[in-house]
Formats: structure tokens, sequence, C-alpha cells
């Protein structure tokens, strides 16, 4: 089994993850990476009206799952390797500043009620951003709110990598070029140019809410992955662009496919296909994930789990609260059921 190296970055395919992030039509070829606060409104609402002909239902709207063009539980190991998948991304300064303002401080609902529970937030009084930032670095990032979860993990990113992958800056002029190729010959949807009410707003304000070293600082602790990652600087006063350009490839997705494999193996055939997915090259970013899915297969045999938590114990020690909830939990007993620990 592959280990992680020191500072890596992790991919982790949660089954609350992976509802968040995949919307993919198979009639249409497509795997669209969501990813909140970063134009998703609009991209989803493009595709929705490219598939449909028409604009989605008022009410639940274009996120909702149920009812619309999209699925988010992916099955299909061979449409998800030949599937072209994409995404978008944003500046993380810039990202959280606008989570801050559009769910926060307009108290859009459900993120900010979930938020205000969790935090134990006077529902009346006002939530500072430094107080904001203080209280995502106390939650595991996995656990977090899609809308300000880290986008590496919003994006299963670096395991899957999409077909393309652009700045959030790009989306104007990239959208009619991904829904031209995905319907060729099929005119335009009205919704193609994003809004730009609240993102404005944060472009224009974003270092000032940074002027605190503290907040900047837990900022690059909870963030920090995504700057590296998608190649934006950490200096507040540096330009807020990405300093590489969109990144396009026509490769198919053989780790996504494997991964997808192994999530719709039942019974005996859960093992072989873990095994399989270690394999895959990339594999490295899942082993974290893969550990506590190993140790969920083994639940019910009570010497297996005190030697696997034996002789991976420093990798627990050091990785993120989901697998350490899985690990308590197999060693507690009794077999683990459902995928996730969150759930």
């Amino acid at each position: 089994m592959a280990t992680a190296t020191p500072n890596s970055v992790q991919t982790l395919p949660t089954a609350r993850i992976l509802h968040n992030c995949i919307r993919e039509n198979r009639d249409h070829g497509f795997i669209y990476l969501n990813n909140p606060k970063v134009g998703c409104s609009t991209v989803k609402s493009a595709l929705w009206q490219a598939v449909t002909g028409e604009k989605p239902a008022r009410g639940a709207g274009v996120h909702a799952v149920a009812g619309s063009p999209f699925n988010a539980k992916p099955v299909d190991a061979a449409f998800a390797e030949r599937a072209y998948i994409f995404t978008f991304v944003r500046n993380p300064y810039q990202r959280v500043v606008s989570a801050y303002l559009n769910k926060v401080i307009a108290r859009r609902n459900p993120a900010w009620k979930a938020f205000a529970q969790r935090h134990d937030v006077d529902g009346t009084g006002l939530v500072t951003f430094d107080s904001f930032v203080e209280a995502l670095a106390a939650v595991p990032p996995e656990l977090h709110d899609p809308h300000w979860r880290p986008q590496h993990l919003n994006t299963l990113y670096p395991f899957v990598k999409p077909n393309l992958i652009a700045d959030l800056e790009s989306l104007d002029s990239l959208l009619p070029e991904i829904l031209g190729r995905l319907f060729p010959g099929q005119p335009m949807p009205a919704a193609v140019k994003r809004k730009r009410n609240t993102a404005t707003r944060a472009r224009a304000i974003w270092r000032s809410q940074l002027s605190d070293a503290g907040t900047r600082k837990r900022v690059l602790d909870v963030f920090g992955a995504d700057f590296e990652a998608f190649g934006y600087r950490t200096d507040v006063d540096a330009e807020p662009e990405p300093t590489r350009g969109p990144q396009i490839s026509e490769h198919q997705h053989k780790g996504l496919a494997k991964l997808v494999a192994y999530l719709a193996a039942d019974g005996q055939g859960k093992a072989p296909a873990l095994r399989a997915l270690e394999r895959e090259e990339g594999a490295e970013s899942l082993v974290d994930w893969v550990l506590a899915q190993r140790l969920r297969l083994i639940a019910s045999n009570r010497e297996r789990v005190g030697q696997m938590l034996e002789s991976h114990a420093a990798q627990i020690a050091a990785g993120p609260t989901y697998l350490k909830q899985i690990a308590e939990q197999v060693r507690l007993g009794p077999a683990v059921k459902g995928q996730d620990a969150e759930e």
C-alpha cells in the first residue's frame, strides 16, 4: 500500500463530498465537478437549459439534484473513464470572503443556519470575518460546508484531474466553448454569463478583510493546499490571478473509473476493487481514504483490526479527522456500517 508523503494533498471521496461534487449526465458525456462560490450557479443553470431546453424550476432551483438532469452518485465506471470532466477554481482569499459575504453577512440558508448551529452563533449579532475564519479553523476541512470547504476536496483533486480546470475569471469565455463541445449545433442557453453581485463586492474588498495577520495565517492553515494546487499566490498584496492559465487535455480517467468501480462493488467484490484502486496512478493522494476503507472492510476481524491500527498508528495520528473517526469506530466495534464516519 502506498504511503502519504509529508504535506501531500489528499483526496477524500467521502459520500458527502461526492454528493456535493459530482454532477454528471451520461447522455451528454460530461461530469461537472461542482465547486460552490466559483460560478457554480451559472454553470449548472447553463447545463440544465442545454440538456432540457428549459430553465431550472423555482424553489429548490439549480442546486437540487432531485428533479435535475444531473446524477450525483456515479455508478458507471466505463462512463467515468471516458467522460469529459471540467471545473472552475478561484483565488482562495477571494472565495472565502465571498462565502462570508454571501452566506454569513447576507445569511443565506441553509449554509448560514448550519454555520450558526454548529458554532452556537447568536442569529441577531454581527459575525466578523475574523471570527468566521477562526470558526472555520476549528472544524476539520472535510466537514466544512461546501461553500467554504477547500476546493481540492470539492473537486476530488489531485486524484481526479479534469480535462479542463480554469480560474473563475475564465468562466465567461470558456463556458460557451464547453457548451459548444457538449451540445454541438445547439443554440446557446441564456444563462451563460455569470452573476456578479456578491462576487463583485468580494473582489473589491477582499484585501481589507485580510488585514489581520492571525486571520491570514488561519486562512492559509485551512486553504493552503488550494493555493499550491491551483497556482495562486499566498501574498495578499500580489496579483490575485493564478500563475498559470487554464489546464486543458483530452486524457481519460482510469483512476476515477477504479474509484467508481469500488463504490459500486458489493460484498466480496469490495476488497479486490480497492486493491485495483490502490495500484492506479496517483493513488498516493488517496492513502488516508483508502486506509479508512481497508479498516471498514476488516472491521469484524478483531485481530486484523488491532494489527492494522498498530502498524498504521503514525498515519492515523497525522491524518484527517475522517480517518481518525473511522479508526476509532473500528477499534470500538462492531463492524462499521455505512460509508462515512460523518454520516
